[in-house]
């Protein structure tokens, strides 16, 4: 796990090919599946996991959104994503939000919409062939909303097909910010 401070954007933690100490969303949950066009980009990773905390005034933006892939020779990107939350709630205790909010594990249908829509918006010449699964989602009670899922979605793509190490801060700030 790689721990970024963020400056005016708030702190982020990035597993790369690695597991967090979130509980993954269950086989049992109900998914949706989506197909995006995509350029056959190479993917460096099979894993990749981003949770995000942003202060903002007297409120703050929360995620965490993490994906596996597996690679085909298809042309397109086959993507599944969690639409319901779970049952019972897991709390997801060593968040970054935990001092602030009730954070806990799953999926709603506004956060699934919303990684399919940053999807939808992604060029095509970003996307890797293959199926990728949405397997780790938290969200806060307070925190969350579908532009904080939009952008884990577009940073969870962009870390999949890079090659080098994130340099520090300032990059990964960039690579939150793309959506």
């Amino acid at each position: 796990m790689i721990e970024f401070e963020l400056a005016k954007h708030g702190r982020a933690r990035v597993w790369i090919d690695e597991l967090p100490s979130v509980e993954p969303l269950s086989s049992d949950s109900s998914w949706r599946q989506e197909g995006f066009a995509s350029a056959k980009r190479k993917t460096f990773h099979k894993r990749v996991v981003v949770e995000f905390f942003q202060p903002f005034g007297a409120t703050f933006h929360y995620g965490l959104l993490g994906a596996e892939f597996h690679a085909n020779t298809s042309d397109e990107l086959v993507v599944a994503v969690s639409i319901d939350a779970l049952s019972p709630r897991i709390p997801y205790i060593d968040s970054l939000a935990a001092k602030v909010d009730e954070v806990e594990v799953g999926s709603t249908p506004e956060y699934a919409e919303a990684v399919l829509t940053s999807l939808r918006h992604q060029p095509a010449e970003l996307l890797p062939s293959g199926q990728l699964k949405f397997t780790f989602m938290a969200h806060s009670a307070v925190g969350s909303a579908r532009i904080v899922f939009e952008k884990l979605t577009s940073a969870v793509i962009r870390l999949l097909v890079r090659g080098e190490p994130l340099q520090g801060e300032d990059e990964m700030a960039e690579i939150l910010k793309g959506t």
